[in-house]
């Protein structure tokens, strides 16, 4: 099967905080969007505050809305969040780390 994606996904492991009462961690991200794991569902639509703290320490600060959700275990749901509107500046940032990240590791994924 062909790969749609424009931009490769970079599986990393990293806290997500946001403005709803729920834990979450990513499992992948992309110039484009970020897919994570979380106890409570996001409906297709709904808007997230994120503030993504990358391993480097590098925050970025976003507007996200909910694509898609699934559940994968009790408790526990995947979530495709497409950024939205995300600043110049904090797109800037997330492109430095994945071209940096990626040069480093060679890493690479889908959600």
């Amino acid at each position: 099967m062909r790969e749609r994606r424009r931009f490769r996904r970079l599986e990393l492991d990293v806290l997500v905080n946001f403005s709803e009462k729920a834990r979450a961690r990513a499992k992948n991200i992309s110039l484009l969007g970020i897919c994570i794991i979380t106890n409570i569902p996001f409906h297709a639509g709904v808007y997230l505050n994120l503030l993504i703290t990358l391993p480097d320490t590098t925050t970025i600060e976003t507007l996200g809305r909910v694509i898609w959700q699934r559940k994968i275990k009790p408790d526990e749901y995947e979530n495709g969040i497409e950024f939205y509107n995300i600043n110049p500046n904090e797109k800037n940032k997330l492109d430095d780390f994945i071209r940096g990240y990626n040069a480093e590791k060679g890493n690479g994924s889908s959600c």
